[in-house]
């Protein structure tokens, strides 16, 4: 049998990783989850006064919202409000879940991080809606489907005059809901226990992204042990993130529950031997996003491997054709008829400068002119190159890892697509986290970082210098770190000058880190090789 590359840990380890546990408990600095906690609550408190100040937050008519608007100042004064507190939030916020990072090198367990992640999420759960006016449009969708309205066929301002429809961004009042069935069938619900309040409506829809969010910080631990790793580095990048909280909680994005059933179908599916109700979990999160049908794949192919060469085929039809039939059964019962499908494709319809495809065809139109037609062309050679890369990664899958090879998949996916929003990242990082490497890690924590600046807390873009820089940042940054040389510098040589000034017991210097590993940059790998040989005797 091909080799996985995953490492299982066996059942007789449980005593020890409990023992484990205890011990890096004691470890954990005292008052650390305290300052932590309140210091990136404090960050994100000012975060949401930032999207409150500068950003539409409605209206939606309630005593709340007209309480908060009173005493926001207008005009300029607003202006600066919210450009200071914006950059003190994300100061804040970012600085103290690095700071937690680094402190995991003591070791800890699951249980202060996920008090930390709570503490930090309560602001933007009680917070309107930030960094995207996206809930306000699954409540108008509800509300359509309520009154049996096709969400598929019309756009929410079919509804008319309605207080659903004020807060709704005007990028979405025409255009056709792009969710699947049963998305719609939960915003549906959210809505008519409302019972009619807008407020009511976005605070229910959050509680579904809410157990998105539950579901990937129980599975993500669940992924790490499998294959060996410190399931508490998973957490600190798959929840705690910023990023993470600002969409999830914050935007209330339904990539939330999706990345939740998805993450939670690979756990049950490959760690856990039961790749049936994987398939199945993964089949639910495609009614709310399509693009969670390529797990499952993963996951099928996870389960035809492991098994003996003449039933291979028995299991592989089993699977598929159970996978297919649920998300068939599924969509029959929302009873929304199948318009959903000729509407995945309007997500492509908008055009930002932090999409690859749209900044290289913007690059090429500017020289040769026709804007569309190298649009086209250029999203056509992307979408090739996605559907190569994916077949190639569902072939390599033993030898990659099955859940690492969905990670890459996924961010395939996303980076190639027809639109590119921070949260999409979300969908490979969260499943890399798990199961990544330290060097992919580095660059998940990384692209964090970038991406967490890219979008305003008023739901508006950077200006396109900022989305141009950030494209090519992380562009270069991940070919570079895919170009083996370099991975062999970072392996090496820089991680190596990094653990010598940690060893030492102080923080390194720059230009001290860097005279200690360059020189060994340019170093052949015989050299290295050589190097690395203790004398002859």
């Amino acid at each position: 049998m091909a080799d996985s590359g995953e490492t299982r840990i066996a059942p007789g380890r449980e005593d020890n990783r409990r023992a484990d546990n205890r011990r890096e408990d004691n470890r954990w600095p005292q008052g650390t989850t305290v300052a932590l906690g309140t210091i990136g609550a404090v960050g994100m408190v000012l975060i949401t006064v930032s999207g409150v100040a500068v950003g539409p937050t409605g209206p939606t008519n309630s005593s709340v919202e007209r309480g908060v608007l009173s005493i926001i100042p207008k005009g300029t004064a607003a202006t600066v409000l919210g450009v200071v507190t914006l950059t003190a939030g994300l100061a804040l916020v970012l600085g103290a879940w690095l700071v937690l990072g680094l402190l995991l090198r003591r070791g800890a367990t699951l249980r202060p991080l996920n008090r930390i992640a709570c503490v930090w999420a309560t602001p933007l759960l009680l917070g309107p809606p930030i960094f995207s006016r996206d809930l306000y449009s699954y409540a108008a969708d509800g509300l359509m489907v309520h009154r049996h309205i096709s969400p598929y066929e019309y756009g929410p301002a079919a509804l008319g005059a309605s207080r659903f429809l004020a807060p709704v961004s005007h990028a979405w009042l025409t255009t056709p809901s792009p969710y699947g069935p049963l998305f719609l069938r939960l915003a549906h619900g959210a809505v008519r226990l409302s019972g009619g309040s807008v407020v009511s409506a976005i605070m229910i829809l959050r509680l579904f992204e809410i157990a998105g969010v539950v579901l990937i910080a129980v599975s993500l631990p669940t992924l790490a042990r499998a294959v060996g790793k410190d399931p508490a580095r998973p957490v600190w990048l798959g929840v705690c993130n910023p990023l993470v909280l600002f969409h999830f909680i914050g935007g209330g994005h339904n990539d939330a529950l999706m990345i939740g059933l998805i993450v939670a179908g690979l756990a049950v599916g490959t760690a856990g031997g039961r790749p049936m109700l994987g398939v199945l979990l993964c089949m639910l999160a495609a009614t709310i996003k399509v693009p969670a049908v390529l797990p499952a794949a993963f996951i099928i192919v996870e389960a035809v491997r492991r098994q003996p060469a003449e039933r291979r085929l028995p299991v592989f039809a089993r699977l598929a054709g159970f996978g297919a039939l649920a998300f068939g059964l599924v969509a029959w019962a929302c009873n929304l008829g199948w318009g959903w499908i000729g509407a995945l494709g309007i997500p492509g319809t908008n055009r930002t400068l932090l999409t690859p495809t749209t900044f290289v065809a913007q690059s090429i139109a500017a020289v040769v002119g026709h804007d569309t037609q190298v649009l086209n062309l250029v999203r056509t050679a992307a979408a090739v190159t996605t559907v190569v890369g994916v077949v190639y990664l569902l072939w390599r899958a033993p030898k990659i890892g099955t859940v690492r090879a969905c990670g890459f998949a996924l961010a395939l996916v996303v980076a190639l697509g027809p639109i590119v929003l921070p949260w999409y990242a979300l969908w490979g990082l969260i499943v890399l986290a798990a199961v990544g490497r330290r060097i992919e890690r580095g660059f998940a924590i990384f692209a964090s970082v970038v991406l967490s600046i890219v979008v305003q807390p008023s739901g508006s873009s950077m200006p396109d210098v900022v989305l141009m820089a950030a494209v090519v940042t992380l562009t270069v940054v991940a070919i570079a770190i895919a170009w083996k040389p370099v991975r062999a510098w970072i392996r090496r040589d820089l991680t190596v000058a990094i653990e010598e000034y940690r060893r030492r017991g102080r923080i390194a210097q720059s230009a001290d880190v860097l005279r200690l590993a360059l020189p060994y940059a340019s170093s052949s790998p015989a050299r290295m090789n050589r190097q690395s040989q203790p004398p002859a005797a």
